[in-house]
Protein backbone atom coordinates (compact mmCIF):
# COMPACT_ATOMS: atom_id res chain seq x y z
CA UNK A 1 0.00 0.00 0.00
CA UNK A 2 1.07 3.66 -0.86
CA UNK A 3 2.20 5.02 2.33
CA UNK A 4 1.95 8.39 1.02
CA UNK A 5 -1.83 8.14 0.98
CA UNK A 6 -3.56 7.74 4.21
CA UNK A 7 -7.37 6.87 4.44
CA UNK A 8 -10.19 6.69 7.22
CA UNK A 9 -10.02 3.33 9.02
CA UNK A 10 -12.34 0.80 7.43
CA UNK A 11 -12.12 2.72 3.84
CA UNK A 12 -10.61 0.73 0.89
CA UNK A 13 -7.10 2.45 0.06
CA UNK A 14 -6.39 3.39 -3.40
CA UNK A 15 -4.17 1.09 -5.51
CA UNK A 16 -0.33 1.22 -4.85
CA UNK A 17 1.24 2.88 -7.83
CA UNK A 18 4.32 0.12 -6.81
CA UNK A 19 2.69 -2.74 -7.94
CA UNK A 20 2.87 -4.42 -11.60
CA UNK A 21 -0.23 -2.45 -12.78
CA UNK A 22 0.86 1.03 -11.56
CA UNK A 23 4.30 0.38 -12.90
CA UNK A 24 3.22 -0.71 -16.30
CA UNK A 25 1.11 2.42 -16.78
CA UNK A 26 3.87 4.30 -15.93
CA UNK A 27 6.06 2.50 -18.24
CA UNK A 28 3.46 3.28 -20.84
CA UNK A 29 4.17 7.47 -20.54
CA UNK A 30 7.36 7.20 -20.24
CA UNK A 31 8.15 4.98 -22.98
CA UNK A 32 5.18 6.74 -25.31
CA UNK A 33 6.50 8.90 -28.11
CA UNK A 34 5.09 10.81 -31.07
CA UNK A 35 6.61 9.14 -34.06
CA UNK A 36 7.87 11.16 -36.59
CA UNK A 37 8.79 9.45 -39.78
CA UNK A 38 6.75 6.05 -40.44
CA UNK A 39 8.12 3.22 -42.71
CA UNK A 40 5.86 3.31 -45.62
CA UNK A 41 6.28 -0.70 -46.26
CA UNK A 42 4.32 -1.76 -42.54
CA UNK A 43 0.91 -2.86 -42.74
CA UNK A 44 -1.91 -2.74 -40.07
CA UNK A 45 -4.22 -5.01 -39.58
CA UNK A 46 -7.94 -3.88 -39.14
CA UNK A 47 -8.00 -6.37 -36.46
CA UNK A 48 -4.92 -4.33 -34.87
CA UNK A 49 -7.05 -1.03 -35.33
CA UNK A 50 -10.56 -2.09 -34.34
CA UNK A 51 -8.57 -3.21 -30.86
CA UNK A 52 -6.86 0.02 -30.41
CA UNK A 53 -10.60 1.86 -30.89
CA UNK A 54 -11.86 -0.60 -28.33
CA UNK A 55 -9.49 0.82 -26.00
CA UNK A 56 -10.08 4.04 -26.98
CA UNK A 57 -13.52 3.51 -25.96
CA UNK A 58 -12.75 3.16 -22.58
CA UNK A 59 -11.96 6.99 -22.23
CA UNK A 60 -14.35 8.50 -19.71
CA UNK A 61 -16.93 11.25 -21.03
CA UNK A 62 -19.40 13.81 -19.70
CA UNK A 63 -22.49 12.26 -18.66
CA UNK A 64 -21.15 8.79 -20.51
CA UNK A 65 -22.12 10.01 -23.62
CA UNK A 66 -19.55 8.50 -25.58
CA UNK A 67 -19.93 11.84 -27.91
CA UNK A 68 -16.73 10.32 -30.45
CA UNK A 69 -16.51 8.74 -33.75
CA UNK A 70 -13.16 7.19 -35.46
CA UNK A 71 -12.46 7.25 -39.09
CA UNK A 72 -10.14 4.56 -40.24
CA UNK A 73 -8.31 5.89 -43.53
CA UNK A 74 -6.60 2.56 -44.08
CA UNK A 75 -6.32 2.15 -47.64
CA UNK A 76 -3.44 3.68 -49.72
CA UNK A 77 -6.55 5.93 -51.60
CA UNK A 78 -8.31 7.24 -48.34
CA UNK A 79 -4.66 8.36 -46.97
CA UNK A 80 -4.28 10.02 -50.33
CA UNK A 81 -7.41 11.60 -50.12
CA UNK A 82 -6.65 12.51 -46.38
CA UNK A 83 -3.04 14.03 -47.26
CA UNK A 84 -4.30 17.51 -48.90
CA UNK A 85 -5.98 18.48 -45.72
CA UNK A 86 -3.20 17.88 -44.03
CA UNK A 87 -1.21 20.12 -45.69
CA UNK A 88 0.67 17.36 -47.81
CA UNK A 89 2.53 15.80 -44.49
CA UNK A 90 4.17 12.91 -45.49
CA UNK A 91 3.10 10.70 -42.27
CA UNK A 92 -0.23 10.81 -43.54
CA UNK A 93 0.51 8.27 -46.31
CA UNK A 94 3.94 6.63 -45.22
CA UNK A 95 1.71 5.88 -41.98
CA UNK A 96 -0.33 2.10 -42.15
CA UNK A 97 -3.34 4.18 -41.04
CA UNK A 98 -4.37 7.51 -40.18
CA UNK A 99 -7.41 7.07 -37.62
CA UNK A 100 -9.67 10.87 -37.56
CA UNK A 101 -10.89 10.85 -34.13
CA UNK A 102 -14.30 13.11 -34.42
CA UNK A 103 -16.07 15.12 -31.71
CA UNK A 104 -20.03 15.11 -31.44
CA UNK A 105 -21.87 17.82 -29.83
CA UNK A 106 -24.22 16.08 -27.44
CA UNK A 107 -27.39 17.22 -28.32
CA UNK A 108 -29.17 15.08 -25.62
CA UNK A 109 -31.73 13.59 -28.17
CA UNK A 110 -28.92 12.13 -30.09
CA UNK A 111 -27.32 9.94 -27.02
CA UNK A 112 -31.03 8.75 -25.68
CA UNK A 113 -30.72 5.29 -27.42
CA UNK A 114 -27.66 5.02 -25.05
CA UNK A 115 -29.31 5.86 -22.10
CA UNK A 116 -32.65 3.64 -23.06
CA UNK A 117 -30.05 0.59 -22.89
CA UNK A 118 -28.80 1.43 -19.28
CA UNK A 119 -32.33 2.00 -18.53
CA UNK A 120 -33.78 -1.26 -19.71
CA UNK A 121 -30.85 -2.98 -18.41
CA UNK A 122 -31.89 -1.33 -15.01
CA UNK A 123 -28.43 0.05 -14.63
CA UNK A 124 -30.00 3.89 -14.67
CA UNK A 125 -33.37 4.47 -12.90
CA UNK A 126 -35.87 6.21 -14.36
CA UNK A 127 -35.89 9.08 -12.24
CA UNK A 128 -32.27 9.20 -12.78
CA UNK A 129 -32.47 9.22 -16.76
CA UNK A 130 -34.95 12.26 -16.62
CA UNK A 131 -32.75 14.23 -14.36
CA UNK A 132 -30.11 13.28 -16.85
CA UNK A 133 -32.11 14.05 -19.80
CA UNK A 134 -32.90 18.11 -17.98
CA UNK A 135 -28.93 18.40 -17.03
CA UNK A 136 -27.74 17.79 -21.05
CA UNK A 137 -30.20 19.33 -21.76
CA UNK A 138 -29.30 22.50 -19.93
CA UNK A 139 -25.16 22.68 -20.30
CA UNK A 140 -25.20 21.94 -23.62
CA UNK A 141 -28.03 24.57 -25.05
CA UNK A 142 -25.07 26.85 -25.95
CA UNK A 143 -23.64 25.72 -29.41
CA UNK A 144 -20.31 26.92 -27.99
CA UNK A 145 -20.65 24.57 -24.62
CA UNK A 146 -21.44 21.85 -27.50
CA UNK A 147 -18.59 21.82 -29.40
CA UNK A 148 -16.07 22.35 -26.64
CA UNK A 149 -17.25 19.24 -24.94
CA UNK A 150 -17.24 17.53 -28.36
CA UNK A 151 -13.10 18.35 -28.23
CA UNK A 152 -12.76 16.95 -24.66
CA UNK A 153 -14.29 13.96 -25.53
CA UNK A 154 -12.07 13.30 -28.86
CA UNK A 155 -9.34 14.32 -26.93
CA UNK A 156 -9.20 12.07 -23.94
CA UNK A 157 -10.30 9.15 -26.61
CA UNK A 158 -7.12 9.96 -28.24
CA UNK A 159 -4.88 9.83 -25.89
CA UNK A 160 -6.58 6.35 -24.65
CA UNK A 161 -5.74 5.40 -28.18
CA UNK A 162 -1.98 6.79 -28.24
CA UNK A 163 -1.50 4.47 -25.40
CA UNK A 164 -3.09 1.56 -26.44
CA UNK A 165 -0.66 2.12 -29.51
CA UNK A 166 1.78 1.89 -27.19
CA UNK A 167 0.94 -0.87 -25.28
CA UNK A 168 0.88 -2.93 -28.17
CA UNK A 169 3.66 -1.98 -29.52
CA UNK A 170 2.61 0.19 -32.77
CA UNK A 171 3.99 3.50 -33.05
CA UNK A 172 1.42 6.44 -33.23
CA UNK A 173 1.76 10.19 -33.37
CA UNK A 174 -1.23 12.72 -32.65
CA UNK A 175 -1.30 15.40 -35.60
CA UNK A 176 -3.20 18.69 -35.22
CA UNK A 177 -1.94 20.46 -38.56
CA UNK A 178 -4.59 19.97 -40.74
CA UNK A 179 -7.55 21.34 -42.05
CA UNK A 180 -10.88 20.47 -40.05
CA UNK A 181 -13.12 21.91 -42.87
CA UNK A 182 -11.50 20.04 -45.73
CA UNK A 183 -11.18 17.19 -43.49
CA UNK A 184 -14.80 17.12 -42.98
CA UNK A 185 -15.88 17.38 -46.69
CA UNK A 186 -13.46 15.15 -47.87
CA UNK A 187 -15.16 11.90 -45.39
CA UNK A 188 -18.60 13.24 -45.35
CA UNK A 189 -18.86 14.33 -41.60
CA UNK A 190 -22.22 15.25 -40.51
CA UNK A 191 -23.79 18.45 -39.01
CA UNK A 192 -21.88 18.59 -35.41
CA UNK A 193 -19.20 16.15 -35.75
CA UNK A 194 -15.98 18.18 -35.17
CA UNK A 195 -12.27 16.43 -36.40
CA UNK A 196 -10.23 16.92 -33.23
CA UNK A 197 -7.04 14.60 -34.03
CA UNK A 198 -5.74 12.59 -36.61
CA UNK A 199 -3.90 9.49 -35.28
CA UNK A 200 -1.06 8.32 -37.91
CA UNK A 201 -0.36 5.08 -36.64
CA UNK A 202 2.54 2.26 -38.17
CA UNK A 203 6.34 1.14 -37.58
CA UNK A 204 8.51 3.65 -36.64
CA UNK A 205 11.05 4.53 -39.38
CA UNK A 206 13.97 5.51 -36.57
CA UNK A 207 14.44 3.10 -33.96
CA UNK A 208 17.07 5.26 -32.44
CA UNK A 209 14.02 8.28 -31.49
CA UNK A 210 13.82 8.88 -28.06
CA UNK A 211 11.07 11.01 -26.05
CA UNK A 212 11.53 14.89 -25.66
CA UNK A 213 12.40 15.60 -22.47
CA UNK A 214 9.32 16.96 -20.22
CA UNK A 215 8.95 20.05 -17.59
CA UNK A 216 9.51 19.65 -14.14
CA UNK A 217 6.99 19.03 -12.25
CA UNK A 218 8.09 21.68 -9.84
CA UNK A 219 7.66 24.46 -12.87
CA UNK A 220 3.97 23.76 -13.89
CA UNK A 221 1.90 22.98 -10.66
CA UNK A 222 0.74 24.21 -7.80
CA UNK A 223 -1.06 23.70 -4.65
CA UNK A 224 -4.01 25.64 -3.13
Amino acid sequence: MNSDISVPAGSAGPADPSDGRGMAARGLLRSRLSCQAFDPRATLSRAAIEGLIGAAVQAPSAFNLQNWRFVVAHSPNSRSRLKPAAYGQEKITDAAAVVIVVGIEPVSDAFSALMNRDEEDGRLPASERERLDRQIGRSYSDPCAGKAEAIRSASLAAMTLLLAAEADGIAACPMSGFDPAEVARAFALAAGETPVLLVALGRNADPAQVQKQRRPVSAVSSFA
